[in-house]
Order: C-alpha cells, then sequence, then structure tokens
C-alpha cells in the first residue's frame, strides 16, 4: 500500500485509484495505536511524496496536500520531521520550474497553518532556504511572499505577543540581514523582493508591543539612518533597501519613541535629504516617513511645530519637483488626522496649477496622493 510503483499505474486514468489509496493511507494513520511510529512515518512520506512528485491527474497533488493538512492538526510533529524535508529538499532542487514552486509554496503555506505546531517549523524552513542563497531570484520572492502570507493568516487567527515577538526573531531578523548583506556588497536586490520583505515586517512589527517595537527600532536606525542622510553614491546599494526601513518607522505605535535624539533635528535632517537627493527611493522614504510622523502624532501644538520645521526648508527651494511632493505628502497627513492647517498646503498647491508653473501638472497629479487611501500603520 506504501508503494506506488509496484501497485496501481501512474496513469491519468488510475487517478482515482490512486486517490483511494491515499484515503485509505489516511485512515490508517488516524487510527489511534494502529501503526507504528515507523509505519506512521512511512504513510506520511507517501502522502509527501504524492503530494510533490508531478502526476498526470493535478488531483493527486491536491487530494495529497489536502490530506496531510487533515493529519497537521492530529500529528503536527511527524509533519514536521517527516514531511516538511521532503518539501524542502524539493524546493531545492535545481532548475525547479517556478510552477512546481508555487504549488509547493502553497501547500507549505495550507500546512503551517493548519496546526500552530506546524507554523514555525515551516516558516523557520522556508526563511532558511531563502537566507541560504541557492534559490532563483524569482523563487526567493514567492517564498518569501508566502511566508507573509502565511504570518498575516496567523495574525488573523491569534496575535499572540509572544509568538509575535518570536516569529520576528525567527523569521523578520534573518530576512532582514540576508537582504542587508546582499545589498552591502553592492549586488541588486530586485524590488519586488525588498517590497515583499518590507510587508512581512510590517505584517509583525506593527502587532508588537512599544517597547518591543522602540527594541527592534534600534539596529535599523543604525543601518539605515546614515545611509538615509547621505548623498555618498558609494552606499548606493543600500539605499535600495530604504523602503525596508520606512515600513518599519511607519508601521510602529503612535506612542512608540524613535530612537533619536531631537524629533525636530530628525524631522529637519529628513526634510533636507529629501529637497538635496537625486535619489527618488531615498526622496520618498524621506516624505513617508515625515507624514507619517505628522500623521501619528496626537499634541496638535507639536504636530504644528514640526510642521513649520518641514515647511521652513522649502524657502529657498523654488518650486522643483520635490517640494511639489513635500507639499503634497504634508496635506495628506494632516487632513487625514483632521488638521486644518493640512489645508495650507493644498492652496499652495493650487497656486501652482493656477500659475501654470513647471510642475503644474505634477501638482495636479498629486491630489491623488492626497484624497487617496493610506495605511498610516
Amino acid at each position: 500500500i506504501y508503494r506506488p510503483e509496484t501497485s496501481v499505474p501512474l496513469d491519468k486514468e488510475y487517478s482515482v485509484l490512486h486517490i483511494v489509496r491515499l484515503k485509505g493511507i489516511t485512515l490508517l494513520t488516524l487510527l489511534p495505536n494502529f501503526l507504528t511510529e515507523n509505519e506512521a512515518a512511512i504513510a506520511l512520506q507517501t502522502l509527501g511524496r504524492a503530494a510533490i512528485e508531478r502526476n498526470e491527474d493535478e488531483n493527486v497533488n491536491k487530494e495529497a496536500t489536502h490530506l496531510l493538512i487533515q493529519l497537521a492538526q492530529s500529528r503536527p510533529e511527524q509533519i514536521n520531521s517527516t514531511v516538511l524535508p521532503l518539501f524542502l529538499e524539493a524546493l531545492n532542487e535545481d532548475m525547479i520550474a517556478a510552477h512546481k514552486v508555487a504549488r509547493l509554496l502553497n501547500a507549505l503555506g495550507s500546512i503551517s497553518v493548519a496546526a500552530s505546531g506546524t507554523l514555525m517549523p515551516v516558516l523557520r524552513g522556508l526563511v532558511m532556504l531563502v537566507t541560504a542563497g541557492q534559490m532563483a531570484s524569482s523563487h526567493s520572492q514567492a517564498t518569501i511572499e508566502t511566508v507573509r502570507k502565511v504570518l498575516e493568516a496567523a495574525m488573523a487567527a491569534n496575535s499572540d505577543a509572544k509568538l509575535n515577538a518570536d516569529l520576528y526573531a525567527a523569521i523578520i531578523s534573518p530576512l532582514t540581514a540576508w537582504i542587508h548583506g546582499l545589498a552591502s556588497t553592492n549586488q541588486d536586490v530586485p524590488p519586488k523582493l525588498v517590497v515583499e520583505v518590507a510587508r512581512a515586517l510590517v505584517t509583525l512589527l506593527s502587532k508588537l508591543e512599544t517597547s518591543a517595537q522602540e527594541q527592534l527600532l534600534e539596529p535599523l536606525f543604525s543601518n539605515y539612518l546614515a545611509v538615509l542622510l547621505s548623498s555618498d553614491e558609494s552606499i548606493g546599494g543600500l539605499c535600495q533597501l530604504l523602503p525596508v526601513f520606512s515600513a518599519a518607522v511607519c508601521s510602529c505605535r503612535p506612542e512608540t519613541k524613535l530612537p533619536v535624539d531631537s524629533l525636530d533635528a530628525f524631522v529637519g535632517s529628513l526634510t533636507v535629504s529629501a529637497l538635496a537627493s537625486n535619489s527618488q527611493i531615498r526622496r520618498d522614504v524621506c516624505f513617508e516617513i515625515i507624514a507619517s510622523m505628522l500623521n501619528k502624532i496626537k499634541d496638535s501644538k507639536l504636530r504644528s511645530s514640526l510642521t513649520q520645521i518641514v515647511l521652513q526648508h522649502t524657502g529657498g527651494s523654488g518650486t522643483g519637483l520635490s517640494v511639489i511632493l513635500l507639499h503634497q505628502w504634508v496635506a495628506r497627513a494632516l487632513i487625514s488626522c483632521n488638521d486644518k492647517s493640512g489645508y495650507d498646503s493644498v492652496r499652495w498647491l493650487l497656486e501652482q496649477i493656477k500659475q501654470a508653473s513647471p510642475h503644474a501638472a505634477e501638482a495636479a497629479e498629486g491630489f491623488n496622493i492626497i484624497l487617496g487611501e493610506h495605511d498610516w500603520a
């Protein structure tokens, strides 16, 4: 019953027999104390291979995956020790096709959320595959996307403070260290991959307690703040990771204290860097962080003071594109928190349109930024 190659032919017309066989194996495995540990392991290996290996009828793969999901709820430890290594080995094969990667990742994602006992082992296994650096870039991106979706499902089902902290340490920290290592050696990191790491980070960091957020922000500020405020092209490799830094800062709670000596100086330096930079990434990250900070500050006097610091730096910068964008982000941040001073920037933008300034078209298009939805979390 465990050896398909010696029982039923693999032709498509026999797929129903294969499915019946797999269901029978599952029922035997579910019977209390019917199979020995070794027999149960063989049964799980059979189901695992049926889910992994190519079949003429994909329904065989789907049914095997469905049965593994059921068994994960009753035998999570054996799934982790017997089935998970088979999936990870298959994902690590040379020249593996994208469609097979997608199928295996979908299966692992479903198994990982089926039972709490499979969540951490599956995620750790996937992260180890990525950070080993042997997967194709597109496969790494797909794997991180799966990790992020699993995290989102786990957070929706049960957001536990300790679990969140453990997951951040086991999943997000290795991923951010990995892409930082790539960028530090001036390797190109695909933008989509950076976005997936940033989204995974936000999924967990936004759920952590204030004290945990403050602790985790310190190494991120150490790694990226100097890059954000610098115009040195020699650190251009790290510049491509600035969206990860922005995601971290913007996902923190309003009461979370940033590891800076002075908010005034920090906001001012972000503004100066953005207005002077030729890098679109650096400019946009600065503006997003400024807008997020202004939006989250509850003290109206402090918010007004920081807004003035930001806008005073536009005085000698003319009406260039960066100034246009800055006013758009400031307007968006303030209006969305019901601060009427945001309309000062709106009026300024309307004046640029009225006067047909060189960037009047960008000023008009910017109302999509002001009026569009944005997750300030």
